[in-house]
């Protein structure tokens, strides 16, 4: 029997929002495989009816979501960090996590082995946090990466974010060598682009 393992998920509708998500991400952790995002129904095997997801996708057109905190999932040996999303009569209306019965819609940042890391990464993104806004415009399917494949998708090999390191930061992604990256220096550019998405508000 073939395991779901597909969502439906909600980008931002604006760009930048999602480079400096995606940006904040990457930092954090360059090995992850998918952008920032909320998901919204799953898991599945299969896609489902066009007619279906048009008809989600049109109760959600253009909601503006309201992103009001940095919390995290560090029960159970998790080290998740995550940006809560405030309840929303429209997202609920075509919510269903088959696994997940909460309505807690959420966009991690990091969820990985580190919890030293995943702590003080909370601490940064909760200790200047202000709220801001997600706008939305429909729901996509999002599949897991490939692992037969010898060619793995990283998060970190998409263009669009190199646009924020180099305003933000100053620097290029191409510039940047992981290997070598401290967590106080992941941290200190954690909080450049962190302030930076803050003070926009969207």
């Amino acid at each position: 029997m073939i395991k779901p393992s597909s969502f439906y998920v909600l980008y931002p509708s604006n760009q930048y929002l999602r480079n400096l998500l995606n940006a904040l991400k990457v930092i954090a952790d360059e090995n992850q495989r998918t952008e920032a995002h909320i998901t919204v129904r799953g898991p599945y095997v299969k896609k489902l009816a066009k007619k279906e997801v048009d008809k989600f996708s049109e109760i959600i057109k253009n909601e503006v979501l309201s992103i009001s905190k940095v919390d995290n999932f560090f029960a159970f040996n998790q080290n998740t960090v995550f940006f809560s999303c405030d309840d929303n009569e429209n997202l609920k209306a075509i919510w269903k996590k088959i696994t997940y019965n909460e309505f807690k819609p959420h966009i991690t940042i990091y969820d990985g082995n580190d919890r030293e890391f995943a702590i003080k990464l909370y601490k940064k993104l909760a200790s200047d946090f202000k709220p801001f806004k997600y706008r939305v415009s429909t729901l996509w399917w999002l599949e897991p990466k490939d692992t037969s494949s010898f060619k793995f998708f990283y998060l970190k090999e998409l263009p669009e974010y190199d646009n924020v390191l180099k305003e933000v930061l100053n620097i290029s992604k191409k510039d940047i060598d992981f290997s070598s990256m401290t967590t106080n220096m992941r941290l200190t550019k954690i909080g450049k682009i962190a302030k930076r998405l803050f003070e926009n508000g969207f």
